[in-house]
């Protein structure tokens, strides 16, 4: 498991129009497997006006660790850049395929408060082995819609969750499907694509100041070994011969 308590996500933009993170965490949990954590800006917009996020809360706000997705949409000049397009997209890669991939998604939510509108939207869940996850919410009374989009499974906020509460949480689960890298995309403005009766945003409308959502620990297993080409066929031969070599016993006692 790659615990958000027990590792930091350190890396910084370097400037210059610098708009990816990553970071490789080797030998996870003892595993033997390396994870490496990348985040891209989805967006032509420079990065010192945009995006200050992959804070490392080891804290969340009182709910434990987790990495910070936020994305600042403050402009240069303070205001608000209203860019409900812009996303940050996300990707885990492991040295070797996994089964048993699974993390949550926190604090995925909505507001159209005077102060800030936004719709958080995770969608695009791809992989490399083409399998999409299974998603859930956590909560019983959740602040999150799952919904189904032109890219497949996906989530948005419908309603205010607090960041130390689990309403706007949910599961993304692979289960026993074998593969080696994840992505999705984090849009924290797109309030466009709603069935719910939620006023529709446009792009001028959302302004918040800034957003974010929480990536829980992420758990995972190694792929079990297989016989290699040599052992399956020794044990192929010896199922065969077992049978042979009981008979001759036979007709020998015989």
């Amino acid at each position: 498991m790659l615990d958000w308590n027990a590792v930091n996500f350190t890396d910084t933009f370097s400037g210059g129009g610098d708009t990816t993170l990553s970071q490789t965490f080797t030998n996870v949990d003892g595993s033997g497997i390396s994870v490496t954590i990348t985040l891209e800006l989805g967006s032509s917009t420079a990065q010192s006006e945009l995006v200050n996020f992959a804070d490392n809360n080891t804290d969340f706000n009182g709910r434990g660790g987790a990495l910070d997705l936020f994305v600042d949409y403050n402009d240069a000049s303070g205001g608000n850049a209203s860019r409900a397009t812009d996303f940050v997209k996300v990707t885990i890669s492991f040295s070797q395929p996994v089964i048993n991939a699974a993390f949550q998604l926190w604090d995925v939510d909505y507001s159209n408060g005077d102060s800030g509108k936004y719709q958080d939207v995770v969608r695009k869940f791809v992989t490399d082995t083409a399998v999409s996850p299974s998603l859930s919410l956590v909560s019983g009374s959740p602040r999150a819609q799952l919904f189904t989009d032109v890219d497949g499974g996906a989530a948005r906020g419908i309603d205010a969750a607090s960041d130390a509460g689990i309403a706007g949480d949910m599961n993304v689960n692979y289960g026993t499907n074998m593969l080696q890298s994840i992505s999705f995309n984090y849009v924290p403005g797109d309030g466009t694509n709603n069935s719910e009766g939620l006023p529709l945003f446009t792009v001028a409308d959302v302004q918040p100041t800034g957003q974010h959502i929480g990536l829980s620990a992420i758990t995972f297993s190694a792929v079990p070994e297989v016989f290699s080409g040599r052992g399956a066929l020794a044990a192929c031969m010896a199922a065969v011969a077992a049978p042979l070599l009981g008979r001759r016993r036979k007709v020998l006692e015989a």
